[in-house]
């Protein structure tokens, strides 16, 4: 048999089903393993990178279904189906309104982790003009970028900026004289990045505003450093008099473990319930975009829209969200 015609019969014997299982099989096992996998990520931080991917899990738990059911294998359909029904459990209630107060005095607010490396001054400043928040958040701003930063400054006069060469520079702006202006460092080990707490008032309600950038839980030191800034934060927040705001890349998503107990301790309210998961990180990659960039608000305060903003040469898309207090 010549090889031209083993080559045909070879690929006359390939029919639609088996293709159909070939590209379902390693989708439906990696699928599988990670649904169940992100209800553990407080045990392990590898196991908290699994929480990330509702959104994804959730997609890929859909398409190997329909290839399944082409394919008839039931006991496949059937654990897909479980897959899709968990994941869907997870992100479906971010979409339900949730109860708002009845706050009328509008206060915009930003946050935008700009990617140190990032040298696209131009796109932010003028998007920052275009925005026009009232309380602005920035991370991971070094010594260059607050040197570019100066518009920024004359929109926003009253700020702390504590830039840093390490990827965790801060910077709080406000239109808002600010008091109590302080750099914090919860969790204090071998490194804590600061964050920052101030109090403005606007319309004669005091607020306590608090912008943070926790490590993220790459290695174990990491991942318990992080958990441990979320509970001192936490605590901070509870000892408030005030509502408060916190703002910042919390190196963590909606499905954390960690993130539901700050939520459930501080009786704090994400910007994204009633909108949506609105994935922020990273830009370059739409698939495995996550919702790690988070405005927390206390439940005296009303989210009235919250959405992603433009790229601006980051990783991360700011967030813009406009609040009634």
């Amino acid at each position: 048999m010549t090889l031209k015609a083993r080559l045909l019969r070879e690929l006359k014997a390939i029919d639609g089903k088996n293709i159909c299982l070939g590209i379902a099989r390693p989708i439906f096992v990696i699928i599988s393993i990670c649904t169940v996998c992100a209800y553990l990520g407080g045990f392990h931080q590898i196991l908290e990178l699994t929480t990330h991917y509702r959104l994804q899990y959730l997609l890929g738990a859909l398409f190997t279904l329909i290839l399944y059911a082409f394919s008839r294998r039931r006991i496949e359909v059937l654990v897909c189906l479980f897959c899709v029904g968990l994941n869907a459990i997870e992100i479906l209630p971010w979409y339900l309104p949730a109860p708002s107060p009845a706050a009328t005095t509008p206060l915009r607010v930003m946050l935008s982790n700009v990617l140190t490396s990032n040298e696209r001054y131009g796109d932010f400043l003028n998007y920052v003009a275009e925005e026009d928040p009232s309380v602005l958040v920035l991370m991971e701003i070094n010594d260059t970028w607050q040197k570019q930063l100066g518009p920024v400054r004359q929109r926003l006069p009253y700020f702390l900026e504590i830039p840093d060469s390490d990827n965790f520079g801060i910077a709080l702006y406000s239109k808002f004289p600010l008091s109590n202006a302080l750099g914090q460092y919860w969790a204090e080990e071998r490194y804590a990045p600061a964050s920052i707490t101030a109090n403005i008032t606007v319309d004669g309600k005091p607020l306590t505003l608090i912008a943070t950038h926790p490590l993220p839980p790459l290695k174990p030191d990491y991942f318990s450093q992080r958990n441990a800034h979320m509970v001192e934060m936490a605590d901070f927040v509870n000892k408030q008099k005030n509502a408060a705001i916190v703002m910042g890349d919390l190196n963590m998503s909606l499905w954390s473990p960690n993130f539901r107990s700050f939520l459930k301790t501080t009786q704090m309210r994400s910007n994204r319930q009633g909108v949506g998961i609105q994935p922020s990180w990273p830009v370059d990659i739409p698939l495995l975009r996550i919702p790690i960039d988070h405005c927390l608000v206390s439940r005296a305060i009303a989210v009235k829209t919250s959405r992603i903003g433009k790229d601006i040469g980051s990783d991360h898309y700011p967030v813009i969200v406009d609040l009634a207090i």
